[in-house]
């Protein structure tokens, strides 16, 4: 088998060195971690896991009448920057043991390193041309298209981001899912096959409307890339919103989008997670 940083390399991606997964203190971060893993073992690549010391929320601890609700959310009681300061060490301390016992059982190398500031800013900062990075919208503020805004600035200069819904996600053993609006490079099918294998299950290419004008030449690119046994889906609806949302029914385990370079993106990729509510893979260089 040809290596998978040969193959994304004759493509004119850049290789991945490593997954670097952004973490912080305010998300359930195993979700990050599996996303994170399974990235790594299609990839055969490491991790570096980011966490990220939110300096907003040092600020408004520091703040008269600043409060914090338990998980219970029961009431909520004061609390002082000493506190948050500690909050940040506890989940940096427990993330990186789960990242370390996860990464042992699956034998794949990691480390972990630690940064004060914004959340976004700082993971765009860390991320390089070689990275594959994985961002949890849970961790800053915003929400909808601004946060989607926000997110795919921390890709920086990355080969590639992973988007987590907000809403949460549930591991599944439906198919990863390749969204496509025009024909995409070859790359972005070699990494839906990798992450198909390894998260044992298979493929399915869902074509938006617009699409059916290349559907031969969708085709024959699925087909040379996949195997003459690639599926191949017309998405229903009259708008591309509709589109996006019926691809629920199809309980997607990662989808992977062609899109991510195009016109109205941060629109549509709000969409699209709301709709998938799994992963969302963007790649550089699908043309």
């Amino acid at each position: 088998m040809t290596d998978n940083n040969n193959q994304l390399a004759n493509t004119g991606a850049a290789a991945p060195r490593r997954i670097l997964a952004g973490l912080g203190a305010v998300a359930d971060e195993i979700q990050t971690i599996e996303a994170a893993l399974v990235l790594a073992e299609a990839l055969r690549t490491e991790i570096t896991g980011y966490f990220v010391e939110e300096s907003n929320l040092l600020d408004l601890a520091g703040l008269p009448f600043a409060k914090a609700i338990p998980p219970s959310g029961r009431s909520a009681r004061p609390i002082e920057p000493f506190e948050m300061e500690r909050e940040f060490v506890q989940a940096a301390a427990t993330w990186r043991r789960t990242l370390s016992a996860h990464a042992s059982r699956s034998r794949i190398t990691c480390t972990f390193r630690t940064a004060r500031g914004s959340y976004c800013a700082e993971i765009a900062k860390a991320a390089v041309e070689t990275d594959i990075v994985v961002v949890n919208p849970a961790n800053i503020s915003q929400y909808g298209r601004t946060a989607v805004a926000a997110v795919l600035n921390a890709m920086g200069p990355a080969a590639g981001m992973v988007l987590l819904p907000r809403q949460g996600w549930i591991a599944r053993r439906g198919p990863v899912a390749i969204v496509v609006e025009d024909i995409p490079g070859a790359n972005l099918f070699r990494m839906a096959e990798r992450i198909a294998s390894a998260a044992g299950v298979g493929t399915v290419i869902l074509i938006l409307p617009g699409g059916e004008r290349k559907l031969d030449d969708m085709r024959k690119a699925a087909h040379a890339a996949l195997g003459p046994d690639a599926q191949l889906e017309m998405l229903p609806g009259p708008e591309p919103s509709d589109a996006v949302m019926s691809i629920a029914d199809w309980h997607p385990s990662y989808v992977i989008w062609s899109g991510g370079n195009g016109p109205q993106r941060e629109e549509k990729l709000d969409l699209l997670l709301r709709a998938a509510g799994a992963p969302v893979v963007l790649l550089r260089d699908i043309g």
